[in-house]
């Protein structure tokens, strides 16, 4: 009997890079995109863990254990072929797990051996080269049109992903397997709990769009220089982060409000969002984020992103656009109100000449980790056994 736990992706719309630093917030949102973790018996494959992501040519990993002086330890049996995300996980739940039960009965689970597999979502990935191939147009009609779990047909390396933190929402999917205990081991930072996590929605009527654009920027590069920029320059960086930090809290602090008004006063909240659909929320945030791209030498908003984004704000009913997370050209979001903006945002994207601009087909959700059926997974149990 198989056991499968799924975890939903994220998109960081406002805190990107300050959140870095305790002092200051940011906020994620949910989405319905997930990843999902299924581990069987490995039959009878002594002690050995292999781990599969079939959607990947080279997705396929194995892993040995072993018991010395009761510390179990993870090998990589093709050294050649290793996944840290991966390996870490794995090394730290059975550890954990390892302490919460007698020896005899873990040794009994491990035994036959594990097989897990890891499926993402189509969203996860760009999907422009699936619809070359099945001669469909980038909209969302044609990813409608895909199975729920598509091959890729490309190595990990090679593949382009959309900013919807597919590593965190994979280990998160395997690590909540063993209860959430992984994160308190791994975060080589831990002490203990420094941060504060306030639960957030959309409020009511409020709608995020995503899209792919089809360059991709390298995460760590750009959050390595804007790091030594502050580091070199302490007081500016501060200046500009305060400034940041203030119109990013408003935000926030705007969203919550709206929320408790739709709760205590329906009528009254439709007046107001009736306001609100026409203000732009973003202008000063983004002028920030575009002030330490050059400070730091950095593209966290590129002149192609600001010319696509403000056609975007044009749109009526759009009141928030942005980069999400580090930025870069990995993805766009935009928040409206009501659904009349959501076409006439696509239709923008889909003629788009400057970049190649793709809808994704997430929606905003605010379900955390699930233990799930196989059976109810549309197209998971095809994926796995091809």
């Amino acid at each position: 009997m198989s056991t499968v736990v799924s975890a939903p992706g994220k998109v960081l719309i406002i805190g990107g890079y300050l959140i870095l630093d305790r002092l200051y917030e940011g906020l994620a949102i949910g989405v319905d995109a997930r990843f999902y973790t299924v581990i069987n018996s490995g039959n009878n494959t002594p002690s050995k863990i292999i781990v599969r992501s079939p959607q990947f040519n080279d997705g396929n990993w194995e892993y040995q254990v072993s018991r010395v002086q009761d510390i179990y330890k993870v090998k990589a049996i093709d050294k050649d072929k290793k996944n840290k995300f991966i390996e870490i996980t794995i090394k730290y739940c059975l550890s954990i797990i390892a302490s919460r039960i007698s020896q005899s009965k873990f040794d009994e689970k491990i035994r036959d051996g594990l097989i897990i597999y890891i499926v993402g979502n189509n969203d996860f990935y760009s999907q422009r080269e699936q619809l070359k191939i099945h001669k469909l147009p980038l909209n969302a009609s044609s990813l409608r049109l895909l199975p729920s779990f598509n091959k890729m047909s490309v190595t990990l390396k090679q593949v382009h992903k959309t900013g919807l933190g597919s590593s965190a929402s994979l280990i998160t999917s395997m690590n909540e397997l063993n209860g959430g205990e992984l994160n308190k081991v791994v975060d080589p930072t831990f002490n203990k709990w420094d941060n504060q996590v306030v639960s957030i929605s959309l409020p009511p009527q409020f709608n995020l769009i995503l899209a792919d654009i089809n360059i991709g920027s390298n995460t760590p590069s750009l959050v390595n220089k804007v790091l030594n920029w502050r580091k070199s320059n302490p007081n500016e960086a501060k200046t500009l982060w305060d400034k940041l930090a203030s119109h990013n809290s408003k935000i926030i602090n705007n969203i919550h409000e709206l929320n408790k008004e739709y709760k205590s006063n329906k009528l009254e909240y439709e007046k107001v969002i009736a306001i609100c659909s026409n203000k732009k929320f973003s202008d000063k945030i983004r002028q920030f984020l575009r002030e330490m791209s050059t400070l730091s030498n950095t593209q966290i908003e590129p002149p192609e992103q600001t010319r696509l984004l403000d056609a975007c704000m044009e749109i009526p009913g759009v009141i928030l656009a942005g980069v999400p997370g580090a930025g870069g050209f990995d993805a766009i979001f935009c928040i409206g109100i009501g659904n009349n903006f959501i076409e006439k945002v696509e239709d923008l994207w889909s003629t788009w000449s400057e970049m190649s601009v793709g809808p994704l087909l997430a929606n905003e959700s605010s379900e955390g980790f699930k233990l799930e059926k196989l059976e109810n997974i549309k197209g998971l149990a095809e994926m796995i056994q091809s």
